[in-house]
């Protein structure tokens, strides 16, 4: 598989989510790709959980955890040697929960990008 760091990592301006199901698939915009990438959420509390990301697209991350925090709470993401990526909890349930990350709070580098993209490969 073939990314271009600056389109594929670019955050959209608005979207759809769905709770997780059937239908889900059908809201989404953007493809995922399935990870076991090792991650730390900290909420603006400063609280934290260890999770792993299970799936990522533009969009956001899906993580392997149901975080003890409410729908539409901002945490941030971060992943060793890659960076610290904002996002809002956008659904839970099943031990799982989406994170859709934030325009507004991002500031994705290229060289970020680049280990994203390593990371896929």
């Amino acid at each position: 598989m073939t990314f271009e760091p600056k389109d594929h990592l670019q955050l959209p301006q608005t979207g759809k989510f769905a709770e997780p199901g059937a239908q889900a698939k059908e809201l989404r915009r953007q493809t995922r790709y399935s990870t076991e990438w090792s991650a730390r959420c900290v909420g603006l509390d400063g609280k934290y959980w260890d999770v792993t990301v299970v799936d990522v697209s533009e969009d956001g991350f899906g993580l392997s955890m149901d975080l003890p925090v409410p729908v539409d709470t901002h945490v941030d993401v971060a992943l060793a040697d890659v960076g610290v990526f904002p996002g809002r909890v956008v659904w839970k349930g099943g031990g799982r929960c989406g994170l859709q990350l934030m325009r507004e709070r991002a500031v994705v580098t290229e060289e970020q990008s680049a280990k994203l993209i390593a990371l896929l490969d």
